[in-house]
């Protein structure tokens, strides 16, 4: 949606330049002998003014525009105004000078040869309007990116929150954790207790953090922890599962839920292999602003083949990072014949808290 929007700004830019040039060049009076002055500096000036208000309004304010830093938008708007006012100095100066060394040998009008001082008080107040007025087009066109961007996270946002109360009740999980603590009770009490307080702070987990536009990453990885050691305990010693933590800010704020759907598809699709029992591989490192996260598991020959095979969420997530983190992550799928692996890569946000 950016890209249309920048390109619509640049149509209406361009067509108000060439309503500005044929005002310039039609309704001046150049029906004297220094037409060909007042032609050459209608092209040079309209050139000169349309590369530099683009200039502006394309690659300097963008930026300042988003942080709504108002000094720094009027400092480069003044800037870029002085500066056109200089090259209209520089133009009238050099076509004189040249005209003086015999190069031109059409008539200067030597009334439009003003002082540098002069000529920027007259000039300075046109263009400082001029590039005034499309600051103003330029902002509103950022300022509609924005509020797209901010409905489109928005909307992601609510799709994940759906996620992830849909996933909390999933009832195929739901029930095996429960009839396994219905077995454990019958033979390991102690054990059955744990993992039901286990049970209970994932669904609290996802009941309070869905809410959240970010938590803790320390929080977020406990509640990865506990829906690991959950899933071990029900799989029992049909499956080999590996975890490693290593994060140098547990205070780093990240999106909650997000790193849970990888998990449960790993869970979900794991398959035993030929010589013993299956397999999940889970390392998160967090370190110097960016935070990767692998995991992966064993597949079997079927799944491998199965390519068109539903990965839980998967497609909400790519489009939940696309927005949480534009231009700011990576996210690596792979498939073999034995193993299926994620690989995802953010540049974190400053932690503010």
């Amino acid at each position: 949606m950016r890209d249309i929007k920048i390109n619509s700004f640049n149509s209406i830019f361009f067509i108000l330049w060439f309503i500005l040039g044929s005002l310039i060049w039609f309704v001046d009076d150049t029906n004297t002998i220094y037409t060909i002055q007042k032609r050459l500096y209608a092209i040079v000036i309209l050139l000169s003014f349309i590369s530099t208000t683009y200039l502006l309004c394309n690659y300097l304010l963008p930026k300042v525009i988003n942080q709504f830093n108002l000094s720094k938008i009027a400092l480069r708007v003044l800037a870029i105004s002085l500066a056109q006012a200089l090259i209209l100095w520089g133009c009238q100066e050099t076509f004189h000078t040249l005209k003086e060394i015999g190069i031109i040998t059409f008539p200067l009008d030597p009334a439009e040869r003003e002082p540098l001082l002069r000529l920027l008080m007259s000039t300075a107040p046109v263009t400082l309007m001029i590039n005034i007025g499309f600051t103003g087009l330029k902002f509103y066109f950022e300022h509609n990116a924005l509020n797209e961007k901010h409905m489109a996270l928005e909307k992601a946002h609510l799709e994940s929150r759906l996620s992830a109360l849909q996933a909390q009740v999933n009832p195929h999980f739901m029930f095996n954790v429960l009839n396994h603590i219905h077995t454990l009770i019958q033979k390991d009490t102690e054990v059955a207790s744990e993992v039901l307080l286990q049970y209970a702070d994932i669904l609290r987990y996802q009941l309070e953090k869905v809410e959240k536009d970010t938590v803790r990453l320390q929080e977020e990885i406990a509640f990865m922890q506990n829906y690991i050691e959950v899933e071990k305990l029900r799989w029992q010693h049909t499956l080999s599962v590996e975890s490693h933590w290593m994060v140098e800010d547990e205070q780093q704020q990240v999106p909650p839920l997000l790193f849970i759907t990888f998990i449960e598809n790993a869970f979900k699709h794991v398959a035993r292999i030929s010589n013993g029992a299956g397999f999940i591989k889970i390392i998160l490192e967090q370190r110097a602003g960016i935070l990767e996260f692998t995991i992966e598991n064993s597949v079997t020959e079927k799944e491998h083949k199965d390519k068109t095979s539903p990965k839980l969420g998967l497609h909400l997530i790519q489009k939940r990072l696309e927005l949480v983190y534009p231009n700011k992550h990576t996210l690596t799928i792979t498939r073999t014949e034995k193993i299926y692996s994620c690989h995802l890569t953010l540049e974190l946000y400053a932690t503010t808290c």
